[in-house]
């Protein structure tokens, strides 16, 4: 998530959104249901590798804020063009692997169960959250981040998708991927 995408405002949320078309082997990045981003570059072609939510590998370039509801579809690229972002919770829907940040009071995966390992002091909060009967979860920025495991998505579609609360405006990753 970079300023050279879109200007990030601390003590607002941001519905981010990174979809992958295999058939016209577009990528596309997504802000508040905008397109900032549509390249050829195939981000989805590794067929293996942990998911990392609030850093993007697992040793650097960690979120300083909340997260909340964020899902993983593979097989769907859930957008293409510019959408209005959604008004409520996100639901597990055709294809989802990954639902999370959703179940108030801790960090689960609604989709499949509690499979994601908590890192560093990676908590649950009430505090700030973007769905008044959710939680979120809240990263400082030093070695929090959730791992979602191993998710395959090989060259097909997939979309990534959740909401975001900066408390930096330092570019961080929201979302990553260990090759």
């Amino acid at each position: 998530f970079s300023n050279a995408i879109h200007t990030v405002t601390t003590g607002q949320w941001y519905h981010v959104a990174v979809c992958r078309d295999a058939t016209t082997d577009r990528t596309r990045a997504f802000i508040n249901g905008k397109l900032k981003v549509d390249s050829t570059y195939s981000i989805g072609n590794n067929s293996s590798g942990n998911l990392y939510i609030g850093t993007r590998n697992g040793s650097g370039s960690y979120m300083n804020g909340y997260v909340s509801d964020v899902r993983v579809i593979n097989g769907t690229a859930l957008y293409t063009a510019d959408f209005t972002p959604p008004t409520a919770p996100l639901t597990a829907i055709t294809n989802t692997k990954l639902l999370t940040c959703t179940n108030k009071n801790d960090i689960w995966d609604a989709s499949f169960g509690p499979l994601l390992t908590k890192v560093g002091n990676t908590t649950a909060s009430n505090t700030q959250r973007k769905f008044t009967g959710s939680s979120a979860i809240y990263l400082d920025g030093t070695d929090d981040y959730l791992d979602a495991g191993d998710i395959q998505f090989g060259a097909s579609d997939f979309t990534i998708e959740g909401w975001f609360y900066f408390n930096s405006t330092a570019d961080q990753c929201l979302v990553g991927r260990f090759h």
